[in-house]
């Protein structure tokens, strides 16, 4: 029987590029200039 491990799992090496890879700034910035600037429901 063969034993998956998720933490070396393709899904998750793909994620974590992903993840390395986003400007968190620049994804915030986008959001408060979608919402104009009002931070509400959070």
């Amino acid at each position: 029987m063969a034993r998956l491990e998720l933490k070396n799992h393709q899904v998750w090496q793909d994620l974590t590029e992903i993840l390395q890879s986003l400007d968190a700034n620049l994804l915030v910035q986008e959001h408060l200039d979608q919402c104009d600037y009002k931070v509400c429901g959070y």
